[in-house]
């Protein structure tokens, strides 16, 4: 399991989880993912001194630094979807939890 630095920001990606898996039924390797690709991004925002939960207008920058961020040759549009998906996914539940 891949989880964010922050055990606080962890135990926020944990709720945001388990709140889909509930409320959509995801499966085990859906939580996988949501939770790599948003513990990334979690980790990042923090590094950059952006507040996780309410910097959406950086998700760009963040996925033209995922190159550099997951040690890879490029990235392709595929894995920026995919990162998009997790990352509305986020957001759509911070908004509704913290508003």
């Amino acid at each position: 399991m891949v989880a964010s630095r922050d055990p606080e920001w962890a135990q926020q990606v944990e709720l945001h989880i388990n709140h889909y898996v509930r409320v959509r039924g995801w499966s085990p390797s859906t939580c996988t993912t949501h939770r790599r690709e948003v513990s990334r991004w979690v980790d990042w925002a923090l590094d950059e001194g952006l507040d996780p939960a309410g910097a959406y207008e950086e998700v760009e920058r963040f996925l033209s630094g995922l190159q550099l961020l997951r040690g890879v040759g490029p990235v392709s549009k595929k894995t920026k979807r995919n990162y998009r998906v997790c990352l509305r996914a986020w957001f759509d539940w911070c908004e509704h939890t913290y508003g």
